[in-house]
């Protein structure tokens, strides 16, 4: 569809893939370009579009289900080390309250740090 006194531009298509359709472009109105192909080449556009939007899908997924496995784990360990600098003594134990509610007693446990600098002070002061 051209209309009449309407500027046009002439365009040449090469396809330089052995997969691509050549595709027959003639002119192209500038407001409203449209593009002729044929019914093979659409199938082949139609079919890269969902491989595309398939495999996306499966990208996406892939990464959800490694989140979720990720935080299931993250929540199943809880990373609590064995020997706590400071060991948290609950009042009353049998109560139900969280421990922040019954004013604990704090106790020094016996806690070697990693950092070389720590520990030679936590020896000092020892």
């Amino acid at each position: 569809m051209f209309i009449k006194g309407q500027q046009t531009r002439a365009y040449t298509v090469v396809a330089d893939s052995p997969t691509v359709e050549l595709i027959a472009l003639n002119r192209v109105d500038c407001f409203s370009p449209y593009f002729s192909f044929t019914p093979r080449a659409q199938d082949r556009i139609h079919d890269k579009n969902d491989k595309c939007r398939d495999m996306a899908l499966r990208m996406v997924q892939q990464q959800l289900r490694a989140f979720r496995k990720s935080q299931s784990a993250a929540a199943a360990n809880k990373n609590t080390p064995n020997h706590p600098p400071v060991v948290v003594q609950r009042k009353f134990p049998h109560s139900h309250e969280t421990p922040e509610f019954q004013f604990p007693r704090l106790r020094p446990a016996k806690w070697k740090a990693d950092n070389e600098v720590v520990s030679a002070l936590q020896q000092a002061c020892q």
